[in-house]
């Protein structure tokens, strides 16, 4: 694992952590013999602010930024930091963890909030402790978005026993932070994931999230949305996830932040049975052509197609392990052993098929299923029990 990159792989995070009845180095730790509980690597912080004079990156209140809306007396978030700081002391070679900060206002001025969160950073967590923005920037002349699209994240390996804090909330107020010196900010902004608005190549935004909802037409707005924001190298969370249905939708979409209420969720809330973080579906496009009848396979899992149409008969081919789950782009659905079509794929041996090359054929493979050891062949709605010549598949593209 640590030799993934940051935007790589998907993690659990808690939200409005200090709410939980679960103390927060408990939300933090790991048991692979219960791999559903907890095992949190981002927390996110609901904090309110109450402006005080201050001396910018020398001295703050405490109380400056609190988790209660009403007064300074309570619980400052600087108790909460310290605690961060004595879990990390307790585990110096953590992976990284997020930490989301939606802060509200009751009163204050915007334009001074760069210094007066960045200030309270420095006052109240070791400054070496944060990976930030400027660490991102190989290239001064682009954008953060364009440098993290170019040159990518570091590994968890070289982000090891680091803290990434993120703003989320107020649109206004991120964006006026993120375009306020970026190099020098001690934090990252959260965009949102939108249907209606470009996904942003340039600017200082490189984390974006949305809610997850039942309705099946907002999931299908998102589908082919996500993928641009994947290949960006962004950073993804999508919250709101507290049913296996959503879980199920977060891990097959390849979220790498899904938030939740319910971290003791027995299997509902699961990212591995080994360690607290799991490899994003490695995803390529292509095609299932036959090679014997030269027809394509489609969205209909016992019909062939002698022209290539193309969503109908495009696949995603996804990676896990040794086997690819073979996701139909048009439907989103996924190929089993039964040759059924199923809407997600819990990427067991049922939906998962070894890529065996084709000696002497440039991208053609036999695909056998895990479970069952049968190949796909020229039959839609039929599986061979050996490979041979009707069992070629090209695909367009290499899998190896």
């Amino acid at each position: 694992m640590e030799s993934l990159k940051y935007n790589q792989v998907i993690f659990k995070a808690s939200s409005n952590c200090s709410k939980n009845r679960e103390a927060l180095e408990e939300q933090l730790a790991f048991n692979p013999n219960v791999p559903d509980n907890c095992g949190c690597l981002s927390l996110e912080f609901v904090a309110w602010r109450h402006s005080t004079p201050f001396i910018a990156y020398k001295s703050i209140e405490p109380g400056f930024f609190a988790l209660s809306s009403h007064t300074i007396n309570g619980a400052s978030l600087s108790i909460y930091l310290k605690k961060l700081q004595e879990w990390h002391n307790s585990a110096p070679n953590h992976y990284p963890v997020l930490i989301n900060l939606n802060i509200n206002s009751l009163n204050g001025i915007d334009a001074n909030f760069h210094d007066e969160i960045d200030t309270y950073l420095t006052c109240y967590f070791k400054k070496e402790l944060i990976f930030k923005p400027g660490q991102l920037i190989k290239n001064g002349s682009l954008s953060l978005a364009e440098n993290v699209k170019n040159y990518g994240w570091p590994t968890l390996a070289q982000m090891q026993g680091k803290f990434i804090f993120c703003l989320t909330g107020n649109s206004d107020r991120k964006d006026k932070y993120a375009n306020t010196d970026i190099e020098k900010r001690y934090c990252f902004s959260e965009g949102v994931i939108s249907t209606l608005k470009e996904i942003p190549e340039k600017g200082n935004i490189v984390f974006f999230s949305t809610i997850y909802s039942q309705y099946q037409p907002y999931k299908e707005l998102f589908k082919k949305k996500l993928g641009f924001y994947h290949d960006a190298n962004y950073i993804t969370r999508l919250y709101n996830v507290n049913n296996s249905d959503a879980w199920e939708y977060a891990i097959a979409h390849n979220f790498s932040v899904i938030a939740t209420d319910r971290l003791n969720a027995s299997d509902d809330a699961e990212i591995s049975p080994l360690v607290p973080l799991r490899r994003k579906a490695i995803t390529v496009k292509g095609y299932l052509k036959n090679k014997a009848n030269n027809e394509y396979r489609t969205n209909k899992a016992s019909k062939m197609c002698r022209r290539f149409k193309n969503e109908v008969c495009t696949f995603i081919f996804e990676k896990h392990g040794k086997g690819f789950a073979l996701k139909n782009e048009e439907t989103q659905e996924y190929l089993n052993s039964k040759m059924n079509y199923i809407p997600l794929a819990g990427y067991t041996e049922d939906e998962l098929w070894l890529a065996i090359r084709a000696e002497g054929e440039e991208n053609g493979y036999y695909f056998k299923n895990i479970k069952n050891s049968k190949y796909l062949t020229k039959k839609a709605s039929r599986l061979s029990d050996s490979q041979g010549d009707t069992e070629i598949f090209l695909t367009g593209i290499a899998l190896e």
